[in-house]
């Protein structure tokens, strides 16, 4: 019985281990609609995209008033669409768009070295963040299942 307790506990640690370790290359080729963006990708995207999205904040100031009245967890999918518009950007907009998460998890990134990945969840759905010394992007938007 300890054998067998052993055994499985060391094939958990691999397990736990092979989570965070680099992927061999297929040789396939990832389509770029669906590749994951890079860090530095991320972060351009997160200071170019900043004077965009003050223009149209101007634009629509009357829908975001709207929105400002509604609480977030009454916004249900069109929250979880908004949220996917700020993938790249950094997470005090997406805070300033659809509010406080009811719950952050912090752990070390497998990205990026001195960095977290965290998990920021809201009703329906989650997000998952890359924090660095300066700041925090949204790395991607996640349905609950």
């Amino acid at each position: 019985m300890k054998k067998i307790l052993s055994i499985l506990l060391a094939a958990g640690m691999v397990l736990a281990l092979a989570a965070c370790g680099a992927q061999e290359e297929s040789g396939e080729e990832v389509p770029e609609a669906t590749a994951t963006p890079t860090v530095e990708e991320l972060q351009a995207a997160s200071e170019t995209d900043a004077a965009n999205l003050a223009e149209a904040a101007q634009a629509s100031s009357t829908d975001a008033e709207t929105e400002a009245e509604t609480e977030p967890e009454a916004w249900g999918e069109s929250a979880y669409e908004t949220a996917q518009e700020y993938i790249g950007l950094t997470v005090e907009e997406l805070y300033a768009a659809i509010g406080e998460p009811t719950e952050t998890q912090y752990a070390a990134s497998c990205l990026q070295e001195n960095a977290e990945d965290g998990m920021l969840f809201y009703d329906g759905f989650y997000i998952w963040s890359l924090r660095m010394e300066d700041s925090e992007i949204v790395y991607q938007v996640y349905l609950n299942d």
